[in-house]
């Protein structure tokens, strides 16, 4: 969709009831989703920066990456008992996360019920051919449901969070209902984005990356999906059309109410906008001089994020509803002092 048409898109729902603005959101987000074969594929730039400043973060708390670290706690959930592993994702797509998920811990001998959950037909009839292929069927169930208006998720031992919160309006709902359907000792798994809505940079972290934005050559701020280039970071709201973002300034706050942190483990704030989809493919992986840019900023950034100067726009985290057994972090910050305040 050209700027121009997100744009009046964004002014129109301004006007629309809440039900009608809900369901135009819904069908661009739908829209989205069904033409994107791979969501989650990212510039290998990403990759770059992840491995070299991110990995060591987390293997200090025993995982490599957030979806090794959503394989690590469900084993870990799965060991400890004798009844089959129930767990339900939120969001779930295509549901690839899940699929290798179940396999893992089928591969290890453990009994498990992942039970997927997404608005997406489309989406979900797609995962359902993909797992019956891998022999998961058995294993696996897929739900057509809109978390949104969901109250009731019944009794599980683990509830599977993956990139899925900050496209969800119901917020406080969603995390009640999370918190009743965890079972004494089960664990609500999230890997999300928690900085400002919409994927807006909040003022403070702006400053920065246009200081960066500055010194780069042309080429590298040439924007992936238009050809634009860009003299300044240009910091639109993902949120203005679909579910992006939406409300993911809520998501810590609202979690540090509800939730004890078993594991906490926050990262990134200006690096973002340079290793992502927009600006990310850019980039090249084997260049020393784009490797060395990159590795500026993220220096910078942690240095910022150490010292409490922004906040971190990224989570890992495993919480549960009662006392925590671990308090495994990889900040010395706390989860309630990592939120920043929107004002």
């Amino acid at each position: 969709m050209r700027r121009v048409t997100r744009w009046a898109v964004s002014q129109g729902l301004r006007w629309l009831p809440h039900r009608s603005a809900y369901r135009v959101r819904t069908f661009f987000e739908k829209r989205f989703y069904n033409a994107t074969p791979v969501v989650h594929d990212l510039p290998p730039i990403f990759h770059y920066w992840s491995n070299r400043y991110l990995r060591p973060k987390f293997e200090q708390l025993g995982f490599s990456s957030p979806n090794h670290f959503f394989e690590t706690e469900l084993h870990r959930l799965a060991k400890e008992r004798t009844e089959p592993l129930t767990v339900v994702s939120l969001g779930s797509g295509r549901c690839e996360l899940e699929i290798e998920l179940t396999q893992s811990l089928r591969r290890e001998g453990h009994e498990v019920m992942f039970t997927c959950l997404d608005l997406n037909s489309v989406l979900l009839e797609a995962g359902k051919i993909n797992a019956k292929s891998a022999g998961l069927g058995e294993s696996m169930r897929f739900v057509v449901s809109d978390v949104n208006r969901v109250s009731d998720l019944g009794q599980h031992h683990a509830i599977v969070a993956a990139q899925c919160l900050h496209h969800f309006i119901e917020l406080e709902a969603i995390l009640d209902s999370v918190h009743d359907a965890l079972t004494t000792d089960g664990l609500f798994l999230v890997s999300d984005m928690i900085g400002r809505n919409g994927h807006q940079l909040w003022p403070e972290a702006l400053e920065v990356v246009q200081t960066f934005w500055k010194k780069l050559p042309a080429r590298l701020r040439t924007e992936s999906h238009s050809g634009r280039v860009l003299a300044e970071y240009d910091n639109i709201s993902y949120a203005d059309v679909g579910f992006e973002g939406i409300r993911a300034q809520d998501i810590l706050p609202l979690l540090v109410e509800r939730f004890e942190f078993e594991v906490f483990a926050p990262f990134a704030c200006v690096t973002t906008p340079f290793v992502n989809r927009r600006f990310g493919w850019s980039y090249d992986a084997d260049s020393e001089v784009d490797r060395s840019l990159v590795d500026q900023v993220a220096t910078t950034d942690q240095k910022l994020l150490d010292s409490g100067a922004i906040k971190p726009t990224q989570l890992v985290a495993a919480m549960s509803k009662g006392s925590a057994s671990r308090k495994l972090s990889s900040t010395v910050w706390s989860p309630r002092e990592s939120i920043r305040a929107p004002g």
